[in-house]
């Protein structure tokens, strides 16, 4: 796996200069990073050892990057905003926003918590709120919170199939 390399496609390079998809701060890293030439141990590495399993799905689906050669070994892809039928519901909201509230209060603080409930009321798009809820597990990865944001994928997951 860690011998896969990815390139950029047409689109992902368009992305770079236009800016067209809402992609976060992360995924638009990443997105530079990937170059055709570094493989996903070299990637990795330069984004402090992150699994990068999520985003690089991320980048797949969104049709910015492509496997250039190596096989990789996906995750099982789990329920997405943007996947749902009725994302963008009011019950649903609210559901997927208690359920960062309370991961991101109880492991990140209360200025991380501010953030991100100003984000989320910002979303307009299952897109954007995706973009949230990704930025809010990425955190919780990034502080040693593992756990925690396995359980508060499983929270979002669960809010969107109720």
């Amino acid at each position: 796996m860690d011998s896969v390399i990815y390139q950029k496609t047409d689109k992902g390079q368009r992305e770079l200069t236009e800016r067209t998809e809402p992609l976060s701060p992360r995924l638009r890293q990443l997105l530079i990073l990937i170059d055709g030439k570094r493989n996903l141990g070299e990637l990795q590495q330069m984004s402090a050892g992150a699994d990068l399993t999520d985003p690089l799905n991320r980048l797949l689906d969104l049709h910015l990057i492509a496997v250039h050669s190596g096989n990789p070994l996906f995750k099982p892809k789990t329920e997405t905003l943007a996947g749902s039928a009725d994302a963008l519901s009011p019950e649903r909201i609210a559901a997927v926003q208690r359920a960062i509230q309370a991961c991101s209060q109880q492991y990140l603080g209360q200025q991380w918590a501010e953030k991100l409930a100003t984000a989320m009321a910002a979303a307009r798009t299952p897109q954007q709120l995706q973009t949230v809820v990704d930025d809010c597990l990425t955190a919780l990865r990034r502080s040693g919170h593992r756990g925690a944001a396995d359980t508060c994928q499983r929270d979002v997951s669960n809010a969107l199939s109720t």
